[in-house]
């Protein structure tokens, strides 16, 4: 019985399609299955290849989202840049402004360094004029010294004179010192004591400094009075108040050319 090739084909064709083992038996006789095992082969590789591929596209994925998170991160930070240079020119204008503060401030300590020079110099002035006041002063002062020895003893002199003249008193006059009190015009004679003072102005305050005196001598020094006591003052110039304060309290005011109050009691009784 002859079976037709067709036939064959045909039942050859369905055991390549069912049958694996007749299916690589076939290759192998035909020299096919090294290729094929070299196309497996491939077929790993390649499968290999698409894997890393995949990882490669993930990574540059991942890369990817972090050069956009990177960029955003510059972003933010040309962003802080940005301001940080608006803060550095408000920080340079506000520089210049204290700059210019400082110009003025020195402008007007230099103003007030030559006003300071100015007031020293006319301090330096007023010391100056000052230093030919207390000369002058000076000068005043020793004149008045010098005039009031001599207004003392033109003061005992007179008053010597009157007494001597008008009411038989040879009394010598002289200044008492004593502690804590100085009498200008002090002398005694017989039961007559002559207490003093001397002034170029007459003032009330003298009249009664001369007042307590007497009161004073007569409490603290009764060694130095006598029965009669004789309170009189010499001076140059006087006022009114002065003049009654003293008649009021008994005392006795000369000039050089006149009386202006009258002689105590203990005179009057044995004026010439």
């Amino acid at each position: 019985m002859t079976i037709s090739t067709k036939r064959i084909r045909k039942a050859v064709l369905k055991l390549i399609e069912e049958d694996e083992e007749f299916r690589l038996l076939i290759l192998a006789k035909l020299g096919l299955d090294k290729i094929f095992q070299k196309l497996d082969a491939h077929d790993r590789k390649f499968e290999e290849i698409l894997e890393e591929i995949r990882g490669i596209r993930e990574d540059t994925k991942r890369i990817w989202k972090e050069i956009e998170g990177i960029k955003e991160e510059n972003r933010k930070i040309w962003k802080e840049i940005q301001a940080i240079k608006i803060d550095i020119k408000k920080i340079w204008e506000e520089i210049g402004r204290i700059k210019e503060e400082n110009r003025k401030i020195w402008k007007e300590i230099q103003a007030i360094k030559e006003e300071n020079k100015k007031i020293w110099e006319e301090i330096w002035g007023i010391r100056k004029e000052n230093m030919r006041i207390w000369r002058e002063i000076r000068d005043i002062k020793r004149f008045m010294e010098g005039l009031g020895f001599v207004i003392e003893d033109e003061a005992m002199e007179v008053i010597s004179w009157v007494l001597s003249r008008d009411y038989g008193l040879d009394v010598e006059l002289e200044t008492l010192t004593l502690p804590r009190m100085e009498v200008n015009i002090y002398g005694v004679y017989g039961d007559y004591c002559v207490v003093g003072e001397v002034a170029i102005r007459l003032g009330v305050n003298l009249v009664r400094e001369l007042y307590r005196k007497v009161n004073k001598l007569v409490k603290r020094y009764p060694e130095y009075v006598r029965k009669n006591i004789v309170p009189v003052i010499y001076c140059m110039r006087t006022t009114p108040r002065a003049l009654e304060e003293a008649r009021r309290k008994g005392i006795w005011v000369l000039t050089l050319k006149k009386e202006l109050t009258p002689p105590p009691k203990a005179l009057t009784a044995i004026k010439r």
